[in-house]
């Protein structure tokens, strides 16, 4: 499962939808489990990337959503 669909089924996007937290549309300050959204740091082809706190480690961390695609490989 990806992180943003682990995310909006466990209810850790707060104050934001989990299309929020994919297409780039979350505002500073949005909590995201134990991460504090500081701002959007760039997007390119594989998506955006925010600038965030890392309550539990203290310290500033990049985030980035993943695919809303499966990742399972039906062949294998």
């Amino acid at each position: 499962m990806s992180l943003d669909r682990t995310l909006a089924a466990t209810g850790a996007v707060i104050g934001a939808d989990a299309g929020a937290w994919a297409t780039g549309g979350l505002a500073n300050g949005t909590a995201v489990d134990r991460y504090i959204v500081l701002g959007r740091l760039g997007a390119g082809a594989m998506g955006v990337v925010y600038s965030a706190h890392d309550q539990e480690l203290d310290r500033r961390v990049a985030l980035r959503p993943g695919s809303t695609r499966s990742t399972t490989n039906a062949a294998a």
